[in-house]
């Protein structure tokens, strides 16, 4: 009985940028608005240095 929910990454053609989306189902761009399909399920959370991944 989990209630925590994934918190999910996109990334935005657009902006040429990635984004996190912590809101259910929803994967408007901040930026620009455009809704993104492209999902990235393994990401967690992007940070400044390169070890991130």
């Amino acid at each position: 009985m989990d209630n925590q929910h994934e918190t999910r990454g996109y990334y935005c053609d657009l902006c040429d940028d990635y984004f996190i989306s912590d809101e259910e189902g929803s994967a408007e761009c901040p930026e620009c608005g455009a809704v993104c399909l492209a999902e990235d399920e393994e990401l967690t959370i992007w940070e400044e240095d390169d070890e991130a991944y």
